[in-house]
């Protein structure tokens, strides 16, 4: 008998075993059962291969019948079927075509976002900064003062400053150390205060932002530091308005000064704070006359005017000077300039407009008339200034006491002179007119500018033609 091969792709069922299978059930032709029966009488293997066969078959007919599991003849015939059946195509989904184009296409949204929060984050973050730094810039000048915190309130403390600062308030006619606009406004709202406030406003604040944006990084820290060490300080609000008032007295000081109050030794800064503001002080006495109101001026001319008349009463040359002059080519300027002779003295000789009275007779000279201060009228004393004081009103008289408060009676003395002399000037300009250019200074008119933060950006000739007079058409000079 042949081995027994189990039945796999490499050993395919044996052809005469399919025939004689064929043959035992009796499923042959007759013409191919007729081969296979010679084949057997002349074959002696496929006859054992047929014996061995039948006995197989005999076997299977004497194995029990058993009734077959329904379950397993149903999954057999669904795995039957599924072999059968062909196999559907597979569908691939819109989602599993597209997915790595779609995730692709997000990543590059979701960066494009992310860096533009991250820009509009940083924009944000940098404006939030600049409108910090605003409220630095609008006081720059105050913060570029230092922190030497004692020596500012020694300054405030100190009497002559009080009234120096007063004094240059009345003669300047504005505040020395005005409230800051931006300190009081959260930084949140800084940008919606700046569209209310009015464009000289803007102007100015916009000058000192430009002013704070031109220093180094290490010069604008350094401005920070400072500012946060006054927010730091419990009486921060008197100290910053000293810081102002500070900083715009120091300005109009000489350099040589303003090194001194840089001195390092506080003897030396001290020192020269006090002289300064003693000087500050004359200096104001003599700018004062434009701050008298109109009453003042009516007053004290109306007195000049009786002083004179007492000095040609008593002087016929000075007199006859006088007439001589009225109808020469004074004309009717003639009270004034004498005026202005009497209250400035030897100083007014010389003075541009001014002029020598004409000799006593034709063909007189100088060397042959009466001695020439006999033309002139007697200088006002020092005694007539202390009697102008009795004819002012209580609020000049508190005018006066502000800018004559120093610290030694003589110089107080001194500064009344200086002052009633001042306000003696202003009232005959006003009322007895001489002149009609502008007999200001250019520092006075500098300083009576309304807009000096931005004229002082501007080149040098150019604040010079500001600041220059104009004529009685509104023209102004030129300078050579």
């Amino acid at each position: 008998m042949k081995d027994s091969v189990l039945l796999t792709d490499d050993n395919p069922v044996d052809p005469d075993d399919e025939l004689l299978v064929a043959y035992l059930d009796d499923e042959l032709k007759e013409s191919e059962r007729v081969t296979v029966e010679q084949r057997l009488i002349n074959e002696e293997s496929l006859r054992r291969r047929l014996q061995s066969l039948q006995t197989g078959w005999e076997w299977l007919d004497e194995l029990p019948g058993e009734t077959p599991n329904e379950k397993l003849v149903e999954s057999t015939i669904e795995l039957v079927v599924s072999d059968i059946a062909p196999a559907a195509p597979q569908t691939t989904s819109w989602w599993a075509r597209h997915h790595r184009g779609i995730a692709l296409t997000l990543l590059s949204l979701l960066s494009l976002l992310v860096g533009a929060a991250g820009m509009a984050m940083s924009r944000h973050a940098m404006l939030r900064s600049e409108l910090s730094d605003l409220e630095v810039a609008e006081d720059l000048d105050a913060y570029l003062v230092g922190a030497d915190f004692d020596f500012l309130r020694e300054l405030a403390a100190n009497p002559q400053w009080i009234a120096m600062l007063e004094a240059m308030e009345d003669v300047y006619g504005q505040s020395i150390s005005p409230e800051s606009s931006m300190q009081p406004i959260p930084v949140s709202r800084r940008d919606e205060f700046i569209v209310s406030l009015s464009s000289e406003q803007r102007d100015r604040l916009e000058s000192r932002w430009y002013t704070f944006q031109r220093l180094s990084e290490e010069k604008q820290q350094a401005v920070r530091d400072v500012a946060k060490q006054v927010a730091d300080q419990p009486d921060h609000d008197q100290l910053l308005k000293t810081m102002k008032a500070f900083s715009v007295w120091r300005e109009n000081l000489d350099d040589d000064v303003k090194d001194q109050l840089d001195s390092d030794d506080p003897k030396v800064a001290r020192s020269a704070a006090q002289q300064a503001i003693s000087e500050t002080m004359e200096d104001l006495a003599r700018r004062s006359g434009t701050s008298i109101s109109e009453e003042t001026a009516e007053r004290l001319f109306f007195r000049l005017r009786q002083l004179l008349e007492l000095r040609v009463e008593s002087n016929p040359e000075l007199a006859e000077s006088m007439e001589r002059s009225r109808r020469g080519v004074f004309g009717d300027r003639t009270e004034g300039i004498y005026l202005r002779m009497m209250v400035d003295g030897r100083d007014s000789r010389g003075r541009p407009g001014f002029f020598r009275p004409p000799p006593s007779g034709p063909g007189s000279s100088s060397s042959d008339s009466s001695d020439e201060r006999s033309w002139y009228p007697a200088e006002i004393t020092e005694q007539e200034l202390h009697e102008l004081t009795l004819l002012l009103s209580d609020e000049a008289m508190e005018k006066l006491n502000a800018l004559t408060n120093l610290q030694t009676p003589f110089a107080r003395d001194a500064a009344v002179v200086m002052t009633m002399r001042a306000w003696a000037q202003e009232a005959i300009r006003r009322e007895a007119p001489m002149f009609d250019a502008d007999q200001r200074s250019d520092l006075d008119r500098y300083l009576e500018l309304n807009n000096r933060d931005e004229v002082d950006l501007l080149p040098p000739d150019e604040i010079l033609r500001r600041v220059a007079p104009e004529d009685r058409w509104g023209n102004r000079f030129r300078r050579r």
